[in-house]
């Protein structure tokens, strides 16, 4: 324990460092950095107020309970940062009072910056690809999926300027609201599937191919030895169309803005844009659901065939037939591309994990009493 909160501490002074590089996109002001690392704000009434209702409720990894650990982190982490006014008037403004790291590993990676007075996110890209990609994912899906506007773009400082969108906070969603997003996911990816099925915007992806290089891994290939079990020999050579996706979304990563009349659904951070087996999403969501948030009432309404009319319709699109007793069967082939485009570069400790909660998953799913075979 004391190895992991020394490790904590130096990178709560190696977020400190790069909070203090990006400070001239800031509010003049003293800022206090949470225990977990993951926001730093300015310690005033109204940011705090924003943090509190806004950040922290949509947020599932921002809230947790006090604890010992809790308090001893708070302890050995630098929790007031001051920004000067001198040093604000340097080099540009935004005037944020609200930074978001994005991780807790130390590196630099995108950041995000909130003014919630003018409503609006700056977000700091540390690699031209990472911008570059920014701008062509918002540019091609924009047509398809609500995003929040990207209101200006920098080539030199690599920054964009979105609209902020408040929205209902995540743990105050009704039964009701849920429906309505997956409602929404769905009547979405059939706006977009149907364009890229008339204009051939798609590839084809072997299963076969997929299986043999994680098969190749040591650390995953208990789990893609059982997903070869669980994958009936004829169907091991099928290939399926793979279409240009968000590759991150679930519900975390949806806004839900509604009045009295209408719902209206955000799809944010697309940092994971790319080329994906049709149905990847919908499957990421299932998945992501149940693996974090312990939610399985995805997956056993999908088992149960309560999701098939949308899918019929989604196979339906790029000619292929979806056949109710292969509803396993697509959510192991997903799998195994998540494994391939997520986690076969990763270190060994993040391929172990992962092999240990697909793992877990998979049998979770062989539980059920609903065959899909």
């Amino acid at each position: 324990m004391v190895n992991r909160l020394f490790k904590h501490r130096k990178r709560a002074f190696q977020a400190k460092k790069i909070f203090e590089k990006h400070s001239f996109y800031l509010k003049p002001g003293t800022y206090i950095l949470d225990e977990k690392l993951k926001v730093i704000y300015r310690n005033d009434k109204d940011t705090i107020k924003f943090v509190e209702n806004v950040i922290l409720k949509n947020n599932y990894n921002l809230i947790s309970a006090t604890s010992i650990k809790k308090i001893i982190k708070r302890l050995i982490v630098p929790r007031k940062i001051v920004i000067k006014d001198s040093e604000s008037k340097t080099r540009k403004k935004f005037d944020g009072t609200i930074y978001l790291p994005s991780n807790t590993t130390g590196e630099e990676k995108d950041v995000k910056i909130f003014n919630f007075e003018t409503m609006e996110v700056l977000t700091i890209y540390m690699d031209g690809d990472g911008f570059k990609n920014k701008i062509d994912t918002y540019e091609f899906f924009k047509s398809y999926f609500m995003i929040p506007q990207i209101l200006y773009y920098d080539l030199d400082d690599k920054i964009t300027i979105e609209e902020l969108v408040i929205s209902k906070p995540k743990n105050e969603w009704n039964k009701n609201d849920y429906e309505k997003v997956i409602d929404c996911i769905f009547t979405n990816y059939k706006h977009y599937c149907l364009y890229c099925s008339k204009h051939k915007k798609y590839t084809k992806v072997s299963v076969n191919k997929l299986l043999k290089e994680i098969q190749q891994e040591r650390i995953l290939s208990p789990i893609a030895n059982k997903i070869e079990k669980n994958i009936p020999k004829h169907l091991m050579n099928m290939e399926f169309p793979a279409v240009k996706q968000h590759g991150d979304l679930w519900l975390y990563n949806i806004l839900l803005q509604q009045n009295s009349e209408t719902y209206r659904c955000y799809f944010i951070d697309w940092e994971h844009a790319g080329e994906y087996f049709f149905f990847y999403d919908l499957f990421w969501w299932m998945q992501n659901e149940a693996i974090y948030n312990n939610e399985y009432s995805y997956i056993e309404k999908y088992m149960s065939g309560g999701y098939d009319n949308h899918f019929k319709d989604l196979f339906n699109m790029y000619r292929v037939k979806f056949r109710e007793t292969l509803r396993c069967y697509y959510f192991n082939i997903t799998i195994l591309e998540i494994l391939n485009k997520r986690i076969l570069d990763k270190e060994n400790s993040i391929k172990k994990t992962a092999n240990d909660l697909f793992m877990a998953l998979l049998g979770k799913i062989e539980t059920l009493n609903i065959s899909s075979y």
